[in-house]
């Protein structure tokens, strides 16, 4: 028997096992519901183990800590935000990072490109830091920005070159709130206070 089907197998007895009390059933159910932060959690886990374990009885594997890995993010892009800034990316509003075919970024952070910005740098920035404001004041939406580049810094800037693509990824990136707790409805508010801001500004631009 190979390593995944043995490893399933034991899981399955384990949770067989598990099932027979009803305090158990409660708290196992939430690892079937894709809306929950507990399935995030040990799905994630088995991705990576399926990667990374060899398909040998013999193999083990221990989690140490939290494990988090960017999964997290991962799957909030893909349940949620992606989703619902949809509209947004196609008036030409935002960005996504775009992965290459056949492969998945682990991200730590869930991250936009504000692309509606001044096409100057530095006005770019005090548009992002009006944005960032009025989410934070208006709709308790906490948001950071891009880190400045490292080029543009005072201890390297005499002799750095000219970087345009980083610096406009610094001048207009916006991270939004991501966490294992963030429920589905958290990410449609905060979704919706972004999308109704910037549509809003576009049309009395």
């Amino acid at each position: 028997m190979d390593f995944l089907k043995f490893s399933y197998q034991k899981h399955a007895e384990h949770f067989a096992s598990d099932s027979i009390e009803q305090e158990r059933i409660r708290i196992a159910e939430p690892w079937f519901d894709e809306s929950t932060a507990d399935y995030w959690r040990h799905a994630r886990g088995y991705e990576y183990a399926d990667l990374l374990l060899p398909e040998e009885a013999s193999a083990s594997w221990l989690t140490v800590g939290d494990g988090r890995w960017g999964l997290d993010v991962m799957r909030i892009k893909k349940k949620g935000y992606t989703h619902h800034l949809h509209s947004l990316v196609e008036e030409g509003l935002i960005d996504f990072q775009i992965g290459l075919d056949g492969y998945c970024s682990s991200n730590w952070l869930s991250s936009i490109v504000l692309s509606c910005l001044h096409v100057e740098d530095a006005v770019a920035r005090e548009q992002r830091e009006t944005i960032m404001r009025h989410l934070a004041e208006k709709n308790a939406v906490e948001t950071r920005p891009f880190f400045y580049c490292c080029h543009s810094l005072p201890m390297y800037s005499a002799n750095a070159p000219r970087l345009p693509i980083s610096e406009y990824l610094s001048a207009r990136g916006m991270n939004l709130p991501s966490y294992s707790g963030l429920p589905e409805e958290g990410i449609r508010e905060i979704s919706s206070a972004l999308v109704s801001y910037l549509k809003d500004s576009t049309r009395h631009a």
